[in-house]
Formats: structure tokens, C-alpha cells, sequence
């Protein structure tokens, strides 16, 4: 029996009331991050329907969300999903590709554009959930372990990838 699809939905209160924004009309969402920058607030999420990690962005009280997709690169991407924000207003995304066993970060530039890196590959490590933490100098540094953490890894950048700790 294929799971229904269902509506993302975001609440905050205004003026003492709850307001309900619809953000995406079908998604059949297991994980989800979110942050705050300004009024934006930024969305991602596995939707195992479409088998994508997906990105929405709207402002506090809009109506209207962009939606896309961050990465496809396999049926069960976007895991995992720990997001942050740094002093310049750029978002940071950790997240696991469970097909294809990689830890991933991606980059969003203040000026909106992307950029992806595979950390490393989950083979080598237990790791189904990320943790992500960015510090003054705005560099991110992820913690990634297994669902129960006994066992818990740091990877912090170094050049243009990744290195463990």
C-alpha cells in the first residue's frame, strides 16, 4: 500500500493567534531542518515520495514558498538533516545519502546559490544522524553518529573537504 502524500505545513503565532502556512501541497516527508535568517525561513526535507532532499523558503507572513530540489542523487537522500546559519546570513546543511552511503554538507551563499560536498563515506562510519554547529569564523563543523550515539564522529573542514576527528 504506497503511503499518501501530504501537505508541509509550518504554524507561528501573530497577534496572539496561530497561523497555518501551507508551504508544499504533496510531500510525503520523513526529516526536516529549519532555520531562521531575517523573516526568510528556510525549510529542508527528505520527501521519500518524490526520493529528493527538497529546499522551501518563504517569508513570516507570506503566502507564497519556493520549493526545489536540492539533491537527487539517489532514492533515499536528505537524512539526518541538521541545519545552521552563520554572521553573513549563509545557511549550512548537513545530511546523509543512505543509498549511496555518504555524509554530505551544502553551502547556501547569501546570494542564494549552492555548493555540495560528500563529507565522507557512511561506510566507514556509523552515522544516521548529523549534528551541525558553525563557529565565529562562520566554518561549520558536524558531528555525525549512530541513531543511539555510542558512536559519535567531528568532521571540521579542512582545503576543500572534510577531515575526522
Amino acid at each position: 500500500m504506497a503511503e499518501e502524500r501530504e501537505e508541509v505545513t509550518i504554524a507561528y503565532r501573530e497577534s496572539g493567534e496561530w497561523v497555518f502556512q501551507v508551504v508544499d501541497g504533496q510531500a510525503l516527508v520523513r526529516d526536516l531542518g529549519m532555520v531562521v535568517v531575517g523573516d526568510s525561513i528556510h525549510l529542508t526535507y527528505n520527501d521519500l515520495g518524490e526520493g529528493a532532499l527538497t529546499y522551501a523558503r518563504g517569508e513570516v507572513g507570506g503566502n507564497n514558498w519556493d520549493v526545489s530540489i536540492l539533491d537527487e542523487s539517489s532514492p533515499i537522500i536528505g537524512t539526518g538533516i541538521s541545519m545552521n546559519t552563520d554572521g553573513d546570513g549563509g545557511i549550512h546543511l548537513s545530511y546523509v545519502d543512505v543509498a549511496n552511503n555518504f555524509l554530505k554538507y551544502a553551502y547556501r551563499n547569501p546570494d542564494g546559490s549552492w555548493s555540495f560536498t560528500s563529507v565522507t563515506q557512511a561506510d566507514d562510519f556509523d552515522i544516521s544522524q548529523t549534528y551541525l554547529a558553525v563557529d565565529s569564523t562562520s566554518s561549520p563543523v558536524i558531528v555525525g553518529g549512530d541513531g543511539l550515539l555510542t558512536s559519535i564522529f567531528l568532521f571540521e573542514p579542512s582545503a576543500d573537504t572534510f577531515s575526522s576527528e
